[in-house]
Parts: C-alpha cells; sequence; structure tokens
C-alpha cells in the first residue's frame, strides 16, 4: 500500500504532486483490471435505528441542523421502504428490493430513533409511529406471561429453540432498547400500560442482571428511566414564535438525564392531545409561550421565562 512519508514535502511541492497524480492514475487504471471485491451495500433497519439515534443527539449537542435533517431522511427512507403493507416491519432492503421479516431488535431500535427524532422536531407523526412499532414488538415478540422478548416473531420461521439476546454486546440487545422505549412512553404519553410493559421485561431479565451487571451496561442505562427520578415536561406555544423557540432551546440545551419533552402546539393542540391526554389542560399563559415542568404527571406553575426554566432543569428531580 503506497503512502506519503513526507506529506509536508508534498505539500510544497507542486512538481511531485503533478507526478505523484499521473503515477496514481497510472496505477488505478492497472488495478481496474481486477475483479473488484464485492462489497456489502445492504441497508438494515436496526443499524439505521442507531444512526438516527446518534444524528440526532450529535445535531443538538453541536447545534447542527444538517444530522438532525439526515436523521429524518432516514427515517422517512426506512418507514417508505421497508414496511410491508400490512404494515409490517422489513429488516433488509438492497437494489430496489426489500426483505426479511424485521426482528425485535429491528423494531427496538427504529422506535427508540423516533422518539429521539421526535425530541429534536417535535412531529407528532415520530410519536405515533413509535407507538405503533412499540405495540407491534409487544404483540409479536414480547411473551405476555414471562416478559421475556425473543429476537424472532411468533409467527415468524418456527425453530427447535426460539432464540433471544439478553445481554449487551458491541451492540446493546434488543431488549435493552425496548425497556428504554416501553418506559418513556409511559412518559410521554401517560399511559400506564407501557410502565407495566416495562417492568415486566425487566423483570425477565432480572435474576441474569444481579448475576453479571456488568453484561447489561444499556439494560441498566434503560431501567433508569424505570427506577430513577423522571420529569415531563410539556412547551406550549405557538410554532415559530421568538418565546416559544427560547424556551425549546432551553430543553434541548440542557443536560437532564430521564426527561422527556412534548411540545403542544397552539395552531394544532389535538395533534398532541390525542397521543397524550393529560397535556390537554396545558395551554399558552395569556397568549404567550409557557413551560410545564411535571414529575410522575404532577405539574408546577407554568413558567415563561427561559431562565427560571434553565435553572429549574439544571437540578435533577428529587424522590
Amino acid at each position: 500500500v503506497l503512502h506519503l512519508s513526507n506529506q509536508e514535502r508534498f505539500a510544497e511541492n507542486k512538481d511531485l504532486q503533478a507526478e505523484l497524480a499521473g503515477s496514481s492514475q497510472t496505477l488505478f487504471d492497472v488495478r481496474a483490471e481486477r475483479v473488484r471485491p464485492q462489497r456489502d451495500d445492504k441497508i438494515i433497519t436496526a443499524w439505521n435505528g442507531m444512526v438516527i439515534s446518534a444524528l440526532v443527539r450529535a445535531g443538538q449537542a453541536l447545534n447542527e441542523p444538517q444530522f438532525i435533517a439526515d436523521a429524518a431522511g432516514a427515517a422517512t427512507f426506512i418507514l417508505d421502504k421497508l414496511l410491508t403493507a400490512e404494515g409490517k416491519l422489513l429488516r433488509r432492503y438492497r437494489n430496489g428490493v426489500s426483505g426479511i421479516a424485521g426482528f425485535s431488535e429491528d423494531y427496538a431500535f427504529l422506535a427508540r430513533g423516533l422518539l429521539d427524532l421526535y425530541a429534536a422536531d417535535f412531529n407528532p407523526d415520530r410519536l405515533t409511529r413509535a407507538i405503533g412499532l412499540a405495540d407491534d414488538m409487544f404483540n409479536l415478540f414480547q411473551d405476555e406471561e414471562s416478559g421475556v422478548l425473543y429476537d424472532i416473531a411468533r409467527d415468524g420461521e418456527q425453530l427447535v429453540m426460539r432464540p433471544r439476546t439478553s445481554w449487551d454486546g458491541a451492540m446493546p440487545a434488543a431488549g435493552s432498547i425496548a425497556l428504554e422505549v416501553y418506559a418513556r412512553l409511559h412518559l410521554l404519553t401517560g399511559k400506564v400500560e407501557w410502565r407495566s410493559r416495562a417492568e415486566q421485561l425487566l423483570g425477565s431479565l432480572s435474576s441474569e442482571l444481579l448475576h453479571y451487571p456488568a453484561g447489561y451496561t444499556q439494560l441498566l442505562q434503560s431501567a433508569a428511566w424505570l427506577l430513577e427520578p423522571t420529569r415531563e415536561v410539556v412547551v406550549s406555544g405557538k410554532p415559530g414564535d421568538p418565546s416559544t423557540e427560547e424556551l425549546l432551546a432551553v430543553v434541548r440545551n440542557s443536560f437532564s438525564p430521564e426527561t422527556v419533552t412534548l411540545f403542544q402546539s397552539a395552531a394544532e393542540p389535538d395533534a398532541l392531545q390525542n397521543i397524550a391526554p393529560f397535556v390537554k389542560q396545558m395551554s399558552p399563559v395569556r397568549g404567550g409561550a409557557c413551560a410545564y415542568v411535571c414529575q410522575n404527571f404532577a405539574c408546577q406553575d407554568p413558567l415563561t421565562d427561559p431562565a427560571e426554566l434553565r435553572s429549574l432543569l439544571a437540578h435533577s428531580p428529587k424522590r
């Protein structure tokens, strides 16, 4: 493998640059006569779910809107190309062809990606989609009695033993991500069935977790959504209004683990209220944007001052 041992000399010598450019073309022409190696360019749903989450979080941390736009583009592609007419999620796309019934990790990672994307653009359709995926994940993969989340759907290929991956390796296990999704949906919607599903799933893994905690790092992070104090923040106001954007910016830029944020649009209040009925009474104050900070769905007086909201979010919620 040819390489430049002296980058500084190369940068200063135009004749050398020209000579090496010609040599590189000659080398390329010779190598082009060989059979090219095969390339793995398939698109995997679960991996894109992880990328969506990573892009959103990087976009918020670095104030880079393009990252969030890229995440939205990836989500749109997956939902357009990897859902069947019946709404079942598929795993793989390549050369215009989708196939293979989705595994539990595909549902879990994509659902979490959509929840992260909602926290960036507050499009209620992200929540609706995530809820649908989480419902399907529960119905297709989770045993209602034991709470175990399997890798393959109950109507999938019948194997000698139905596999499940419980530990977190190079990739987090589907159950670890599903636990976070269920717990966050409980906080976002106020519906107790999501917490029940989360508790049941955590219970199915508790003995393994206690035996070897180091093998379940993502599961421990997800369990914090159930075991640590959590908080709900609802910003209510007109989209695009400066006072609304100031409050949303405070929430986005605050490091506040185990906190979910909802945006109640004064222009279309029903869009969110149909998903999260508990926000129905959270209206703007005297026509201006405000933020409701709640714990266990019990809310403090609404805040209109971004500085007050920033100060409140700087402190972790108390038990």
